[in-house]
């Protein structure tokens, strides 16, 4: 039994409270805002419309996922390829 409660009603929390033995003298409820309730049901709302839209892929094309090379970028590229290419071992070796 979690909670180590024990037979009958009652109990411990994880704070070494007891939970369980209120009185409806001792209890007390609350309930939410009608500024919340909107807010909640405006959420639901959406939440609804998006789990009722059926799934569309974005695209098949690889590239429509990856940003393209700018100017900047491809003339950086060009300006740094003569370095990336194979060098004659030194002589002797």
């Amino acid at each position: 039994m979690c909670g180590g409660g024990g037979k009958g009603t009652g109990g411990y929390n994880m704070y070494g409270g007891q939970w369980g033995n209120l009185t409806p003298q001792q209890q007390t409820t609350t309930q939410a805002s009608p500024q919340a309730i909107g807010w909640y049901q405006d959420a639901m709302a959406k939440a609804q419309a998006a789990a009722a839209t059926p799934w569309q892929n974005y695209s098949t094309d690889p590239s429509a996922f990856v940003a393209q090379i700018n100017q900047q970028q491809q003339a950086a590229q060009q300006a740094a390829q003569p370095a990336q290419q194979p060098q004659q071992p030194p002589v002797g070796q």
